[in-house]
């Protein structure tokens, strides 16, 4: 099972019609249609019933075509994440921090925080 035929499942149920479906996704209605009868026969499932009129998509097919959409969001996510790494754009960032202690640091600060010496205010 492909993306590519995924896009095809969720091209045809979204246009209702091998015509609209197979110029969306650049096929002609042929090279569609076999496509979309592999991914069936691939699944064991028929995921349209076709009609003189157009298609529609089946109870299992409403299953699979949801499934397909989240199938697609995530690969396009995964090509748009290695572009963003690619450009540096996205990555770990790392940090450190070292902890001192204030009368080491700032002698005023630490007798502040004891109480020792009173601010106004």
């Amino acid at each position: 099972m492909s993306v590519r035929r995924l896009n095809h499942v969720v091209a045809l149920a979204e246009e209702g019609s091998f015509a609209r479906a197979a110029e969306r996704v650049h096929l002609s209605q042929p090279a569609l249609s076999r496509s979309i009868q592999a991914i069936e026969d691939e699944l064991g499932l028929r995921l349209f019933d076709r009609a003189a009129r157009g298609v529609a998509v089946t109870q299992a097919g409403k299953t699979i075509v949801e499934r397909a959409r989240r199938v697609l969001f995530e690969a396009n996510c995964l090509v748009r994440d290695a572009e963003l790494l690619k450009t540096h754009e996205i990555g770990e960032v790392q940090s450190a921090s070292v902890l001192i202690r204030p009368r080491s640091c700032c002698p005023i600060c630490w007798w502040v925080s004891r109480g020792c010496i009173r601010t106004s205010g």
